[in-house]
């Protein structure tokens, strides 16, 4: 059996995927007209260190992946398909959800949507109850950004919490999320290992 996971954002570095751009030079002509920028350039250069930039990151990643599976699965195509985030998008594409060009369009978008974000950071949570994180975030406020059907998912990690069953099926993300992955079950040539909601999509 063989599966080819796809990485998201983090894995990016300068030169990354220089073995690939001279085999797929079609998908490069493709690439730098949707984004209107020389993407070679960028990855090869990284000018003012662009590639930490969201706005560049994600369509560079998402390019890289795709050559290098197109590169990779030349010997035959995978058992199943995975990806990390961004990498999603990868294993959505390669499964025959959409072509490479609407999933760079994709990415560019929610890239540049993505670098519009204020500014924040993660934190690891450890020891503290259900009750007793919602009630810090409400303090602070940022309970009002947080999707509802995050409240159960958030109570869902907390020890005393484990036990509720209809814990599973719920994201930290918004409802808009939710509906908009049914779509993406249709037409998959290859099974995709998909996060939103917890469920893996399979060929027709």
């Amino acid at each position: 059996m063989k599966a080819f996971v796809f990485p998201g954002q983090g894995a990016q570095k300068t030169g990354m995927g220089r073995d690939l751009f001279g085999k797929f030079p079609e998908e490069i002509k493709v690439a730098n007209s949707i984004l209107g920028y020389d993407l070679v350039e960028l990855i090869e250069k990284n000018p003012e260190g662009r590639l930490k930039d969201t706005r560049y990151t994600q369509p560079a990643l998402f390019v890289v992946n795709a050559l290098r599976y197109l590169s990779e699965s030349e010997g035959g195509k995978p058992d199943f398909l995975a990806g990390h985030s961004l990498g999603e998008y990868n294993a959505l594409w390669a499964a025959g959800s959409f072509n490479f060009e609407t999933g760079l369009r994709l990415v560019k978008a929610r890239g540049e949507a993505m670098s519009h974000a204020p500014p924040g950071s993660m934190a690891a949570v450890i020891g503290l109850g259900a009750d007793k994180i919602l009630e810090v975030l409400g303090r602070s406020g940022w309970l009002r950004s947080i999707s509802r059907t995050s409240i159960p998912a958030i109570k869902s990690f907390c020890p005393s919490h484990r036990k509720s069953s209809r814990i599973s099926n719920e994201a930290f993300w918004s409802p808009a999320r939710r509906h908009s992955s049914g779509s993406m079950s249709e037409g998959h040539s290859i099974p995709v290992i998909w996060r939103a909601p917890r469920r893996n999509f399979y060929p027709s």
